[in-house]
C-alpha cells in the first residue's frame, strides 16, 4: 500500500545542487509598495506555517507590523511558495524577496563555513543549542554571511535528528534494535552521505514517490530526519520498530535578510527588527518542547521504543574523525583557530546516560541540570 509522502519533507530530503548565484543587489519595491507608502519585507520558508521555526517568523512578522506602525509590512511565503531553500535564497540575492529561513547547509553551498553547524555531534543537547547563540562561532557566521550581502538575523530549530528504524525486531527481547548497516534513506547531499557513512548507516535514495513501497518491501529500513519533520509524514507509525534519537545532527534554520535592503531602511525601522528577532532564541525551546510531544505521542500511541543512545555510543571512530576534519576546515574560514574542535570536545563531556527518551508528562530521573559555561556571551547582537 502506497503511504502519503508528505511534499515539505520531500523538498527537504531531495536536496539538489545549487545554481550559481547574481550579485546581491538591493531588492525592488514593488510599485504598490511605493503607491501606497509602505516598505515591503517579503520572507520565504520552506515548510508550512505549522511548522515551530514558522510560526516564531509569523511571530515577528506581527511584531514588526505592531512596532512600525505597518510602515514596515511583511509578507510570508510558507509552504515553499517560493521554490526550495536554494531558489529562494537566489530570489533573495537577486532582490525579489528581502529575507527568509535556510537551513546550515543550504547557506553552506554560497558559505561554505555554515557546514560548521553540521559537524557531527557538534550540538547534541538543549544547552549546547542556548550556548551557541552569541558566541565566538556565532558572531564569526554573522559576520561570514556579510560577504554575500546577508544579515543573518537570528537563529530557530527544527529538532535534533534520528533515525527511525523499520529492520524487524529480534527473536530475543535481550536484543535492542540496532543501527549497524541499516540501509537507510538519508537526504541525497554529499556532506549527509558522508556523515551517516560515518554514522554506520548504509545511505541509499529512493525516489520520494516509491520510499513508501521500498520500506513496505524491507529494501529501506530505516529514514533519518527529525521528530518534528517524521511527524508529518506516514511513516511514524506502527510499522516501526524503533526511533533512535542519536542527535548526531542538529536541524537550524538561520533567518537571513538582503544586506543593502536592511542598511536602505532608517535606523528606527532597523531597530524595530532586530528587536522582533530578539525573540527568535525562545523559538528554539519551543522546538525541543514539541519534539518531546511527538516523542511522546509515538510512544503512548505508536508503541515502538524511542531511544536516545549516549554520545559515546553514537561517536563511531570513522564519526569522530569526521567532525574533527570538518572541524579543522571550518576553523581558517571563520578565523577561530581551535575554536570549533574545543566546543565539540567540551560538549562531549556532559553526555546524559543512554535511556528511553522521556514523554513531557513522565520526569527524567537520569537527566542532569545543565551546565553554564560562563565564557559563553548570553545576548544576540
Amino acid at each position: 500500500m502506497r503511504h502519503p509522502w508528505s511534499a515539505l519533507l520531500v523538498s527537504w530530503l531531495l536536496l539538489t545542487t545549487s545554481i550559481p548565484l547574481a550579485h546581491a543587489e538591493p531588492p525592488a519595491t514593488p510599485p504598490s509598495a511605493v503607491a501606497e507608502g509602505f516598505i515591503p519585507m517579503r520572507l520565504a520558508a520552506v515548510h508550512k506555517g505549522d511548522v515551530t521555526y514558522v510560526q516564531s517568523l509569523a511571530r515577528m512578522i506581527r511584531a514588526i507590523e505592531e512596532s512600525t506602525g505597518k510602515q514596515i509590512r511583511p509578507e510570508l511565503f510558507a509552504n515553499g511558495k517560493k521554490g526550495s531553500e536554494e531558489t529562494a535564497l537566489q530570489e533573495q540575492l537577486q532582490g525579489n524577496l528581502e529575507g527568509g529561513f535556510y537551513s546550515s547547509l543550504t547557506l553552506a553551498r554560497q558559505l561554505p563555513a555554515f557546514r560548521a553547524l553540521a559537524t557531527p555531534q557538534l550540538f547534541t543537547r538543549p544547552e549546547h543549542l542556548r550556548a551557541f547563540v552569541g558566541s565566538p562561532l556565532d558572531l564569526a557566521l554573522r559576520e561570514h554571511a556579510k560577504t554575500k550581502k546577508l544579515l543573518v538575523l537570528g537563529y530557530a530549530s527544527y529538532g535534533f535528528y534520528g533515525v527511525l528504524n523499520f529492520r524487524p525486531s529480534q527473536p530475543s527481547k535481550d536484543h535492542a534494535p540496532t543501527l549497524t548497516d541499516l540501509t537507510t534513506r538519508v537526504p541525497n547531499d554529499p556532506w549527509m552521505i558522508e556523515t551517516h557513512q560515518a554514522l554506520g548507516l548504509r545511505p541509499a535514495f529512493p525516489p520520494a514517490a516509491d520510499l513508501s513501497e521500498a520500506i513496505a518491501s524491507g529494501w529501506i529500513q530505516g529514514v533519518v530526519a527529525t521528530p518534528e519533520l517524521l511527524n508529518r509524514t506516514a511513516f511514524a507509525n506502527t510499522n516501526a520498530t524503533a526511533f533512535h534519537h542519536t542527535r548526531h545532527l542538529h536541524g537550524w534554520m538561520i533567518l537571513a535578510v538582503n544586506l543593502n535592503w536592511f542598511n536602505g531602511l532608517a535606523p528606527e525601522w532597523q531597530e524595530a527588527i532586530t528587536k522582533a528577532a530578539a525573540a527568535l532564541p525562545q523559538s528554539v525551546d519551543q522546538a525541543l518542547a514539541q519534539e518531546q510531544k511527538i516523542l511522546g505521542k509515538w510512544s503512548s500511541e505508536n508503541h515502538f521504543t524511542n531511544l536516545t543512545p549516549p554520545a559515546h555510543e553514537v561517536t563511531t571512530q570513522s564519526l569522530k574523525t569526521l567532525a574533527m576534519k570538518n572541524a579543522r576546515e571550518m576553523e581558517p574560514l571563520l578565523n577561530l583557530p581551535g575554536a570549533i574542535t574545543q566546543m565539540w570536545n567540551q560538549n562531549q563531556l556532559a553526555s546524559p546516560q543512554g535511556r528511553r527518551e522521556p514523554t513531557v508528562k513522565t520526569p527524567d530521573p537520569g537527566k542532569k541540570p545543565p551546565t553554564r559555561d560562563p565564557a559563553k556571551p548570553r545576548t544576540q547582537p
